[in-house]
């Protein structure tokens, strides 16, 4: 290929290129391995999943799949969203290699006890929380981090 669209300059191995959102296509790969082995399926719900969570969750959440989430279609609220409930600001202060599978928990949580910005299963909404939340789910099914189950089922 060329380094630049439009261009004939050859792109050399050496090249640094900017890779981004590279998590979303990642934890869809873990989740369709995951799939394929019997921990969890597409159809599962967060209710399902997290049932000790579920009375705390607004009952829009209850029922959002796990492929809902990774379509942006399951009510995942986007970055404004997140940031106008303070809850962004909160995760980067939590964030320590420690504790990050309990932040997702508690992103879980302090998201799914609000309403949702929009309606699950309705319209697209690209949603980074979306796939915490998937990757939660991940994590409470196989009882490892998603980190974990990265290195161990994609890597």
């Amino acid at each position: 290929g060329v380094r630049k669209a439009g261009t004939k300059t050859p792109a050399l191995p050496s090249d640094q290129w900017h890779l981004g959102s590279l998590t979303k296509s990642m934890t869809t790969t873990l989740a369709a391995v995951l799939v394929e082995v019997g921990k969890i399926s597409w159809t599962n719900t967060l209710a399902e999943v997290f049932p000790e969570e579920a009375a705390g969750m607004h009952v829009a959440w209850r029922d959002v799949t796990l492929e809902r989430l990774l379509a942006h279609r399951g009510g995942g609220p986007d970055h404004d969203w997140l940031n106008r409930q303070g809850i962004w600001p909160k995760v980067w202060g939590r964030n320590s290699p420690a504790d990050v599978a309990e932040t997702r928990r508690w992103f879980l949580r302090e998201v799914t006890s609000r309403e949702p910005q929009q309606p699950p299963n309705g319209e697209y909404v690209y949603s980074n929380a979306g796939y915490m939340l998937a990757g939660a789910m991940l994590e409470a099914r196989t009882g490892e981090s998603w980190e974990t189950l990265m290195r161990r089922c994609v890597f």
